[in-house]
């Protein structure tokens, strides 16, 4: 069924959105999205192993983000020969992901390094949308599963570390997609796992209302968002408004 368009227009809450920063403060500012923040700022060009070890396994015990049970998976159901005889699945993606060719490909679905300076426009997000798919395809691939199973295993993580990484690219997880759906709906249903390109342009449309007198959008305007929209979906179903818990993913 096609999705009828227009509802974040008119059912994005400024007030509520205001009045949640002056509740909860800044997502952007919380001490464990800091912490990331300041991880990814060390070795942006992925020249040691070690830090972007660092950088993947940190960013998925943070944040809940389940790559390390994909990895499990993957060396159980499709055995890929760099991932078999490890013990520590982080450190074994962070060697394959630097290894030779594989490492062009993956710099290469990188936005530039987050920076004092940086901006998301709102005609930026399609072309960050095709990063966060290719990195997740990217990841899928080198688990080999083919066509076994969609992009749904890696995209949270991918848009997650591809934030932390730049700072501009929306976070993706169950609990933001599914207030975007509500709000541009007019529904409300309990977990919808929207495709990334179009959340983009759903968060997009929300940025513009969050922050209606600006044409571009800072990483504390994005990861403010983000955890507004986390904050919606508890407020919705009841649920206590933890900062972090992140069992979307």
């Amino acid at each position: 069924m096609r999705m009828k368009r227009g509802g974040i227009a008119e059912r994005f809450d400024k007030e509520d959105f205001e009045n949640c920063l002056d509740d909860l403060g800044s997502n952007h500012d919380e001490p464990y999205n800091q912490t990331i923040y300041r991880l990814f700022k060390q070795d942006p060009e992925h020249l040691d192993v070690k830090w972007t070890f660092t950088k993947v396994a940190g960013l998925d015990k943070l944040y809940s983000a389940q790559l390390d049970q994909y990895l499990y998976t993957a060396r159980k159901k499709t055995e890929p020969d760099w991932l078999v005889d490890e013990t520590d699945v982080h450190y074994a993606l962070a060697k394959k992901i630097l290894d030779g060719r594989r490492k062009k490909r993956f710099l290469n679905l990188l936005p530039p390094n987050k920076t004092s300076r940086s901006r998301l426009r709102i005609t930026d997000l399609p072309e960050l949308s095709k990063k966060v798919i290719g990195l997740a395809a990217f990841l899928k691939d080198l688990c080999g599963w083919g066509d076994r199973i969609d992009l749904n295993g890696t995209i949270s993580f991918s848009a997650k570390y591809l934030h932390f990484h730049s700072g501009i690219v929306p976070v993706f997880d169950r609990r933001a997609s599914t207030t975007l759906y509500n709000m541009e709906t007019g529904r409300k249903v309990q977990s919808k796992k929207l495709e990334y390109g179009l959340f983009c342009e759903l968060f997009g449309e929300a940025l513009k209302r969050a922050y209606p007198k600006q044409s571009s959008y800072t990483p504390a305007n994005i990861k403010n968002l983000d955890g507004y929209l986390y904050y919606v979906d508890r407020k919705d179903w009841s649920l206590p408004a933890s900062p972090k818990e992140e069992d979307n993913k």
